[in-house]
């Protein structure tokens, strides 16, 4: 695909890893036998623009084609081992982004789950710490097939794990919160974790 430079670039800089596993519950039982899923990670196109673009945000025709992508793989039955399909990882955009139209598309449809269970008030890419919390935005998202919608809790399918020292932020000064801030980027992550949640369609969670 061309990029902003014109230059021909990868739609996958860093290539989705695929695996297939098998969920058991701790008690076998007539109505809980477990369930098979399909697990996509993947990790989209920073928004770093190429070298010589003046641009906002980088990497949108990488992001789009990967999207496009996406949807195609999504939508052929006959590349599954099961119907039920979680897509997660660093995604490098927030989930209303143009770059998402063949996934709103599969979504409008009732296909999948995707820009309805990642709230863009929810941070967890961490652009600096301010006396809030963590200044930044949603770009790590999960995009979850019909099937596993059917076994997924409303609302918590995806919970973003802020770090107990959040609940400090306001008694630091701010000095204190940058060193915090570049401590935590440089030696951890300047990502939160994302915990997800899916139940079977008969749990008493559901």
């Amino acid at each position: 695909i061309t990029a902003e430079n014109g230059n021909k670039v990868d739609v996958f800089p860093r290539l989705p890893l695929w695996a297939y596993f098998e969920a058991l519950p701790t008690k076998l039982s007539a109505k809980n036998d477990g369930f098979n899923f399909e697990l996509l990670g993947v990790h989209l196109k920073s928004q770093m623009p190429p070298k010589g673009v003046k641009v906002k945000r980088g990497g949108i025709p990488q992001r789009t084609k990967a999207a496009e992508k996406l949807a195609d793989w999504l939508s052929s039955p006959h590349d599954h081992y099961d119907e039920d399909v979680i897509i997660i990882g660093d995604w490098n955009a927030k989930p209303e982004e143009a770059e998402w139209q063949a996934l709103k598309k599969l979504e409008k449809s009732g296909d999948i789950a995707f820009a309805s269970i990642n709230s863009s008030d929810e941070i967890t890419h961490l652009a600096r710490f301010n006396k809030s919390g963590g200044g930044g935005s949603r770009l790590d998202l999960h995009l979850l097939s019909e099937e596993s919608i059917k076994a997924t809790v409303p609302r918590k399918a995806g919970v973003v794990v802020k770090w107990s020292l959040f609940e400090d932020l306001s008694v630091l000064d701010s000095a204190t919160r940058q060193t915090l801030f570049k401590n935590f980027t440089h030696y951890i992550s300047d990502h939160l974790p994302v915990l997800s949640r899916f139940y079977p369609v008969d749990s008493d969670n559901s």
